[in-house]
């Protein structure tokens, strides 16, 4: 199985506060439980947070010039 996160963002008067990372945890914590692979399209500013969350990397594209938006994966961890 795998799930989509959709639409995770934060406020901009509110990031590097760790919202996102306590928002993407509780994702992650149910797809760990599940045993589910958890696929993103991330923005530029949010690739770091992913990759920091075990995301990897899948494809790119560039829906505008100088934009690219990344496709991510992540396989989920054993409990």
């Amino acid at each position: 199985g795998l799930i989509d996160l959709d639409m995770l963002g934060v406020h901009d008067s509110y990031q590097g506060k760790g919202l996102g990372s306590k928002l993407l945890k509780w994702g992650l914590t149910r797809a760990d439980a599940e045993g589910l692979e958890v696929y993103l399209s991330a923005s530029p500013a949010g690739k770091p947070l992913y990759e920091k969350n075990g995301f990897r990397v899948v494809d790119t594209f560039s829906p505008f010039p100088d934009y690219v938006q990344v496709a991510m994966l992540r396989s989920p961890n054993k409990q």
